[in-house]
């Protein structure tokens, strides 16, 4: 079979040909990382899933902290706009927030 019907058959069962789309040193680092995920034991297998778990729980509650800080932030400015407090009461707010 030539190769263009070879990356034909290939596409039809679900996959898409990319020329050249990694560099092959990612390629290189991604097989090596699969070669590594593959003579994992389970025990290894789990602790890893736990860490990833564990990291992805820290992320959400980061972006939520983060988002409930710009929300806070954009609170306050639109006070300090409307002349109901000033920039030194925020930054005395923001200290305090930051001793918390």
């Amino acid at each position: 079979m030539d190769q263009k019907l070879t990356d034909y058959t290939f596409d039809l069962q679900g996959y898409l040909v990319l020329s050249q789309a990694l560099s092959p040193a990612l390629l290189d680092r991604i097989n090596r990382t699969i070669d590594y995920l593959e003579s994992l034991g389970d025990d290894e297998v789990e602790a890893l899933w736990a860490q990833l778990q564990q990291a992805l729980a820290t992320k959400r509650e980061l972006a939520r902290k983060v988002a409930a800080a710009q929300k806070l932030k954009s609170l306050w400015l639109a006070l300090e706009r409307s002349g109901c407090v000033s920039a030194g009461e925020f930054a005395k707010f923001m200290r305090r927030c930051e001793e918390v």
